[in-house]
């Protein structure tokens, strides 16, 4: 991941939460330093859910969370967005708003147009929430949001 690229890069490592990849990373020998080049740990998992209408089992995956890595502080995170399973949704937590200009002046967007393309993205993924997967019609309604 610390590839010298200017433009960044990522990585995909197992770990339960994100301060257990911190911990793992640490274990494996990674320095301190090099763990604070780390910008976000997001964790994916799969959850068992059960088809009531099918009467059997089957998995979702689902983002858990979006952590920003504090930089202020060694091993240190802060929540941006965490699961609610009540809601089956991610929900935006208190970390987010202090941390909206830093992510507008790394994408080279004012912190209004930010909060538009959130906003324009946000709709866009509720029009898709619900609809039978299809990766042709999907990939086509992606390309019309982006390119208009």
């Amino acid at each position: 991941m610390l590839s010298g690229q200017a433009r960044g890069s990522y990585g995909t490592f197992h770990a339960q939460s994100a301060i257990e990849a911190f911990r793992r990373l640490r274990s494996l020998g990674i320095d301190e330093t090099d763990l604070s080049s780390l910008d976000y740990i997001i964790v994916q998992r799969r959850l068992a859910r059960y088809d009531r209408k099918k009467r059997k089992m089957g998995e979702i995956r689902r983002t858990m969370g979006i952590w920003a890595v504090d930089k202020t502080k060694p091993m240190s995170l802060l929540p941006l967005f965490e699961y609610s399973h009540k809601k089956d949704s991610a929900l935006s937590s208190a970390g987010l708003r202090p941390h909206l200009p830093l992510l507008a002046s790394r994408l080279g967007l004012s912190p209004p147009a930010l909060s538009r393309e959130l906003a324009m993205r946000s709709k866009f993924l509720k029009k898709l929430s619900g609809r039978k997967a299809d990766f042709s019609s999907e990939f086509e309604a992606l390309q019309k949001f982006a390119y208009g």
